[in-house]
């Protein structure tokens, strides 16, 4: 009788892949993919692509293709029930038309292998896309004489580009006229400066915060697997909070809380966040996703 397969191994033409799930149907064999992400991306489709042929050559051509991954509407319950956690999404039609290409993937990679020198291929977006090399610090090492690379700039990808092409290699040597975003031309005086920036308005509102001040930090944690009921998949949990409290006469005391206990830290987190703040004086958290302090 033929049985649910678990990471089953197949080596053909040099390329040995795991299916991470086999299900018996009437004609085969269901690939089953599964993934973390939350939803089909277009490597995902090579990727099953890929295994799909190696089985074919060995001889077990899977029936149907699908790549399962996590729902994140599924809520916990708390009963260990997981059912519906995963969705699935049939690949056959995708996947089918595209086997026919494996071969020469293959032949590209072996044909790679067997160089006796490194490749040249420059540095560029296929180091990250869709994941970062391991290798990306050895192609692309710092530039000699190149302190400040033009990549710095925040979310400055495109402009980074066009300076690149047009001979700019350091921020330093950038002509401030080539920028014009705010943020870029900041960045680029306090390059030139060596002084951080400190804007005048920003020091005017912080000298008039009332007293106790407190600076707030707090760490979440998502997991893909929900562990605790009412909870979704990749949910930010608060679990830890570290709190400064400056006084007028500049003492300044600190507060924190850390749960250890297992269980789902967010009751604990708010009853002592609530206790450890008064229900006077601003609140001061720094979001790297706001790129700045925001004031409560």
């Amino acid at each position: 009788k033929r049985q649910t397969i678990f990471e089953g191994a197949f080596f053909e033409e040099n390329v040995m892949i795991r299916a991470d799930l086999l299900f018996p149907e009437k004609d085969g064999y269901r690939l089953v993919e599964v993934k973390s992400s939350t939803g089909v991306k277009s490597y995902h489709v090579d990727d099953v692509t890929v295994q799909s042929w190696v089985m074919e050559r060995a001889g077990c051509s899977p029936s149907s293709m699908a790549l399962a991954y996590i729902n994140n509407k599924f809520i916990y319950q708390g009963d260990g029930n997981y059912e519906g956690l995963f969705a699935e999404t049939d690949l056959s039609s995708q996947v089918k038309p595209n086997m026919s290409q494996v071969q020469s993937w293959v032949d590209a990679a072996e044909k790679t292998l067997a160089l006796t020198v490194e490749p040249t291929i420059a540095p560029g977006e296929q180091c990250t896309d869709p994941f970062t090399c391991d290798f990306i610090g050895y192609c692309s090492p710092p530039e000699e004489g190149v302190e400040y690379p033009v990549e710095i700039l925040p979310y400055g990808k495109a402009i980074a580009s066009e300076l690149r092409n047009d001979g700019y290699k350091d921020l330093r040597d950038v002509p401030a006229e080539r920028l014009s975003n705010p943020k870029h031309l900041k960045v680029h005086a306090a390059t030139l400066s060596g002084q951080a920036i400190l804007e005048p308005e920003a020091i005017q509102q912080i000298q008039a915060l009332p007293y106790p001040r407190y600076y707030l930090d707090f760490e979440t944690i998502g997991f893909a697997v929900p562990i605790w009921a009412g909870t979704r998949p990749y949910m930010q949990l608060p679990f830890q909070w570290s709190c400064h409290i400056e006084q007028s006469d500049g003492s300044i005391a600190h507060r924190e809380f850390l749960d250890l206990s297992g269980n789902d830290p967010r009751e604990m987190f708010a009853k002592t966040l609530i206790e450890a703040v008064s229900k006077h004086g601003p609140i001061v958290v720094y979001n790297a996703g706001f790129e700045g302090a925001r004031i409560k």
